[in-house]
């Protein structure tokens, strides 16, 4: 795993740190996350190994 500063952004390290963990020893069964990591890819890649729990994305218009 690799250290990342602070100030990027980490929104695609979510993929290999569950990769990362499962080579280290037992994952887990669940992965809990911010709404950074519900994306598409992210459930779709993480579905072979974890249940990603992530809240969704609001999306749409901003209200006046």
């Amino acid at each position: 795993m690799a250290v990342q500063l602070a100030c990027g952004s980490d929104a695609h390290a979510l993929i290999p740190a569950i990769a990362d963990t499962k080579f280290r020893g037992p994952g887990h069964n669940e992965v809990l996350a911010d709404n950074l990591y519900d994306s598409d890819e992210n459930h779709r890649v993480a579905a072979a190994e974890v249940a990603l729990i992530a809240p969704t994305r609001k999306g749409g218009k901003k209200a006046p």
